[in-house]
This record gives C-alpha cells, sequence and structure tokens, in this order.
C-alpha cells in the first residue's frame, strides 16, 4: 500500500496469445529454415492493462472466497 488508506489494484489480462509463421503476403505458411527472411505474426486476444484506485483488498481473505472474488473481476470473451 503506496498511501495508507487508498489501496489500488494493477495488473494485466490475456485471453490468448500465438504466434505463427507466415509467408510474404502475410499469410499462414510453412516456411522452410531455408527461406532468406521469415515472418512471424502474433496475436493478443483480449489484452488489456487495468490501475484502479482506492479498489477494496481481497488480501487476507480464506483462499477459497479470494479465487472466487479474483474470478469475478477477470471478463473472459469466448
Amino acid at each position: 500500500m503506496s498511501v495508507p488508506g487508498h489501496p489500488f489494484a494493477a495488473g494485466v489480462t490475456l485471453s490468448g496469445f500465438t504466434i505463427i509463421s507466415v509467408d510474404g503476403n502475410w499469410e499462414k505458411a510453412f516456411v522452410p529454415s531455408t527461406a532468406g527472411a521469415i515472418h512471424k505474426l502474433a496475436e493478443l486476444k483480449s489484452f488489456a492493462v487495468y490501475f484502479n484506485t482506492d479498489e477494496k483488498s481481497i488480501g487476507g481473505l480464506p483462499p477459497q472466497e479470494s479465487a472466487d472474488k479474483f474470478r469475478s473481476l477477470v471478463r473472459v470473451n469466448l
């Protein structure tokens, strides 16, 4: 707690992360190791960075209650 009486929460969430090989037209492709340049395409799904001020702390809660509270704070897009 950096400022007593004003807890905060900060973090990142990520639903998925992939890296694939692509050709010169950015289409998925098998690229042999003898190729000159090798291109990679990275994809992030539901990436978020958050910083909430004056957030109620979940520290000190029983483990199951803490886990349930944490899961309720993360939005999952399927």
